[in-house]
C-alpha cells in the first residue's frame, strides 16, 4: 500500500482542503454552523469549484504516483545494471596484469599455484571458447609430406 502513497496523499490534502475552507466559512465568515455547512451547499458555483479543486488536487496526486513508480523503476533497473557492470569489471580484471607463463610447454599458473594449458586458463577466466587449427609452418614442420595438399585444400 506504500507504493501508492501520493495518491492517498492527494485524498487527504483535497479532504483537508475541503474541511479548511468549511471552517473559514463558518469560524471567519459566519456562514452558519460546522455541521450544516458541511453538507449544504448554498451556491451551485461552490460545489463545481470544490470538485475541480479535489479532481485537480487528485489528478496531481496520481500523475505524482505514476512518476514515483517510473523513477522506483528506473532506480531498481540502475542498480542491477550496475551491479552486472561491476561482475563484468572484475571478470576483466582477472585477465589484466602479469600472467605466469612456462617459457618452454606455455602453461599458465593460476592463483592456487596449479599449472593449466593456456586454452583451459582463459576460458575459466573469459567467455572465450578455442576451436583448433594448425598454422602453415606447423603443418610444414609437422606434416612436411602432406603440407603442401593440405595447405592447398585450406585455400
Amino acid at each position: 500500500m506504500i507504493k501508492n502513497k501520493f495518491i492517498y496523499l492527494a485524498i487527504t490534502v483535497a479532504t483537508v482542503y475541503w474541511l479548511v475552507e468549511i471552517a473559514f466559512d463558518v469560524l471567519i465568515f459566519k456562514k452558519g454552523n460546522f455541521r450544516s455547512a458541511l453538507f449544504a451547499l448554498h451556491d451551485p458555483n461552490e460545489l463545481w469549484m470544490r470538485f475541480v479543486i479535489v479532481s485537480v488536487i487528485l489528478t496531481a496526486g496520481y500523475i505524482s504516483q505514476r512518476m514515483a513508480n517510473k523513477i522506483t523503476r528506473a532506480y531498481e533497473r540502475e542498480k542491477e545494471l550496475s551491479t552486472k557492470l561491476e561482475n563484468s569489471i572484475q571478470e576483466i580484471k582477472l585477465l589484466q596484469g602479469i600472467v605466469p607463463i612456462c617459457a618452454s610447454c606455455k602453461k599458465i599458473r593460476d592463483d592456487k599455484g596449479y599449472w593449466n594449458q593456456v586454452e583451459e586458463y582463459i576460458s575459466e577466466h573469459s567467455d572465450v571458447r578455442f576451436s583448433h587449427g594448425m598454422c602453415p609452418e606447423c603443418v610444414k614442420k609437422l606434416y612436411p609430406e602432406f603440407s603442401e595438399k593440405i595447405l592447398k585444400e585450406s585455400k
